[in-house]
């Protein structure tokens, strides 16, 4: 199986297009669903998704993938209300920081749980990054597909091989290359 990434964005510039185009596998999470942002803006970022063939997730709004007509909804660890419906065709991806929020992600019915902080990033401190070792150890169980999310830059991307998932996201590291 092919790595998997996906870039959380607010907005896309030309420089984060020709980068997401570098990529064959890449899936894109717009986490700027706010009142405020545009559907002018997200109506373009659907559009580039759709004409390169890129899977498109909208973040925490379940009402606007269903309009916009997503491939998925991205369920953050702090979603607790989110009911899963059967009926629904979307993708349901999560994070989770620890194995009460995994279940918790679990019951939601997500296909993905993203676990999180994988590398260090400013958000978290040091003792809080999961690395390697401890996501394998985290995830051999799990029922559903894992993925490592955070921190995620060119230099450390050698680093992934280690690991027991091919799913990766992170917010930078399309900006890096």
């Amino acid at each position: 199986m092919k790595n998997k990434f996906y870039y959380f964005c607010k907005t896309l510039n030309d420089k984060i297009k020709k980068n997401i185009l570098k990529f064959s596998n890449i899936n894109l999470v717009f986490y700027n669903s706010s009142p405020k942002s545009s559907s002018q803006e997200l109506n373009q970022i659907s559009s580039f998704c759709k004409k390169h063939n890129i899977p498109f997730y909208i973040y925490n709004n379940y009402q606007l993938a269903v309009k916009i007509k997503a491939q998925g909804i991205y369920l953050d660890s702090h979603n607790r209300n989110f009911k899963h419906l059967s009926s629904t065709k979307l993708k349901i991806i999560g994070s989770a920081h620890n194995q009460l929020e995994y279940f918790n992600k679990l019951q939601q019915g997500c296909d993905l749980i993203m676990l999180s902080p994988f590398f260090f990033n400013i958000k978290y401190s040091k003792n809080k990054v999961i690395g390697p070792i401890k996501f394998n150890l985290m995830t051999a169980h799990w029922k559903t597909k894992a993925g490592a999310l955070g921190g995620l830059r060119k230099e450390n991307i050698k680093r992934l091989i280690f690991l027991n998932s091919k799913n990766f996201g992170g917010i930078s590291f399309i900006e890096d290359l």
